[in-house]
């Protein structure tokens, strides 16, 4: 038995149905990838703190058929960030009904999302700095490099915020 990557997080389960079957029987390949989809979005927008939309799907490979009755399990693990975009690792794997505790892998690919705001344009993504020893300066180094103007710090687990305004005097504002 085979298991999903360590560093994904399962964002989805589903049963897959004879609603979702294609002429041969086997589970519709574009009702496979929506769930992908799904599961990609729900990490996106859970990243981007806000609204996103799928603008490109890459490197999709099946590697085996879904069957009905198979229990669809969608792992995605953020891949990169850039400014106003990301790009998710989805794996699906499936659960055999027939086989007692048989996980077969079943396709992969990589989803981007862009960050949208209340209108629908592009936005800016959050970006998040791991600590370290002197982390404002790293902080202001990065936002420096990555074109961002302002900012101000919010504390989060393990991480810091850059968002907002910056006072380089004083470092917060």
């Amino acid at each position: 038995m085979s298991n999903p990557p360590d560093e994904s997080e399962l964002a989805i389960r589903v049963m897959a149905t004879p609603a979702d079957t294609n002429a041969s029987g086997d589970i519709f390949g574009g009702w496979l990838m929506s769930q992908m989809d799904v599961a990609g979005g729900l990490v996106a927008g859970a990243r981007a703190q806000g609204r996103v939309a799928t603008v490109a799907v890459d490197a999709m490979t099946f590697h085996r058929p879904v069957h009905v009755g198979d229990v669809l399990c969608c792992y995605a693990e953020i891949v990169r960030v850039g400014t106003t975009s990301m790009s998710i690792r989805v794996d699906t794997w499936v659960l055999r009904r027939r086989h007692a505790n048989t996980r077969v892998k079943v396709t992969e690919g990589v989803f981007t999302y862009v960050a949208l705001d209340e209108d629908g344009a592009k936005r800016r993504l959050t970006i998040y700095v791991r600590r370290a020893r002197d982390e404002k300066n790293v902080a202001f180094r990065i936002a420096e490099a990555r074109g961002v103007s302002a900012f101000y710090w919010v504390e989060k687990p393990y991480a810091y915020a850059l968002i907002g305004k910056i006072d380089r005097r004083y470092g917060r504002k």
